[in-house]
């Protein structure tokens, strides 16, 4: 996660995952390990800044032919807004490596516009649901 990316809670985030990295590593490797069967699922949450509505006007546009080039790979399942009044996004991808999606948040047009005041990167222990089937 890059350090320049991190405020408030998501900072806070960030210093608890440092200090539980080893056990929390360990378990995610076990986990994905036995219940992936194959298929590899990340979950990547942006957290936006307070008034992303007035300012993503300008980059929306090239931020979501970004996410529809991944779902194209076949490398995003799903992805939106969260939030009312919309204050994040959630990213679900499957079989992307993780320096793949950091590259994706990397080149984001809203990371590049400052429109991401955190976001965070955690393996996704998919264990039930369609796409589950479909693996």
């Amino acid at each position: 996660m890059s350090q320049a990316l991190l405020t408030g809670s998501c900072a806070l985030r960030q210093h608890v995952h440092k200090h539980l990295a080893n056990r929390t590593t360990r378990y995610w490797t076990r986990t994905m390990a036995i219940a992936s069967q194959g298929s590899k699922y990340y979950c990547l949450q942006y957290k936006y800044v307070a008034d992303i509505m007035e300012k993503r006007g300008p980059h929306r546009d090239a931020h979501l032919g970004a996410a529809k080039k991944k779902e194209e790979a076949g490398k995003l399942l799903i992805a939106g807004a969260s939030g009312d009044p919309v204050n994040g996004a959630l990213f679900v991808f499957k079989n992307a490596s993780k320096e793949e999606i950091e590259e994706f948040v990397k080149t984001d047009p809203y990371t590049k516009a400052g429109l991401i005041s955190c976001w965070d990167l955690q393996p996704f222990n998919a264990v039930v649901g369609t796409e589950i089937s479909n693996s």
